[in-house]
């Protein structure tokens, strides 16, 4: 999908929806929350030099990624913080509507509207937090490491969502 979203991209049918996305796509960090645990941790970030194609890459226009590097007095912080940039806005966003058909689907089924609300509530906010943890957890083993954690980390949120239904 990236020489179809990427507007410096020859194939990208509308660069101006491509950069819009581009944009668009940031992390839970990226947000005003994120800075929020930044001041609360003294979390300071730093960038460095990666040798992954960014996403604006072309074969005429090479961009590399610059990867986050967060430092903080506590490792909870700094734990946060990398939890925080494997969160996805955009998968949020996406998350919380299947979330909120269900919870109406449940309402339909005359289930009591506080109770589902909770429920869905609980179902989405474990769901992202253990995806998140789990990936972080992994991706002190590389970046395989990440992916099998977040691999496991949806495995255990589908067990937690079942448990909570």
């Amino acid at each position: 999908m990236q020489d179809y979203v990427n507007p410096n991209s020859p194939k990208c049918p509308n660069p101006k929806v491509g950069e819009w996305l581009l944009d668009k796509d940031i992390t839970l960090w990226d947000t005003r929350l994120g800075k929020k645990f930044g001041k609360v941790f003294k979390i300071k970030e730093t960038k460095i030099k990666t040798s992954i194609k960014d996403t604006r890459s072309t074969d005429y226009n090479k961009v590399n990624v610059r990867a986050r590097v967060f430092e903080s007095p506590s490792k909870l912080g700094k734990f946060t913080a990398r939890a925080m940039t494997r969160t996805p806005v955009i998968g949020l966003v996406v998350s919380a509507a299947i979330e909120t058909c269900q919870v109406v689907n449940a309402i339909k089924n005359n289930e009591k509207p506080e109770k589902a609300i909770m429920k869905g509530a609980l179902r989405f906010t474990s769901g992202t937090a253990i995806t998140a943890i789990c990936g972080t957890v992994g991706s002190f083993f590389g970046p395989i490491g990440s992916l099998v954690g977040l691999g496991i980390g949806a495995g255990l949120s589908y067990l937690v969502s079942k448990a909570i239904k």
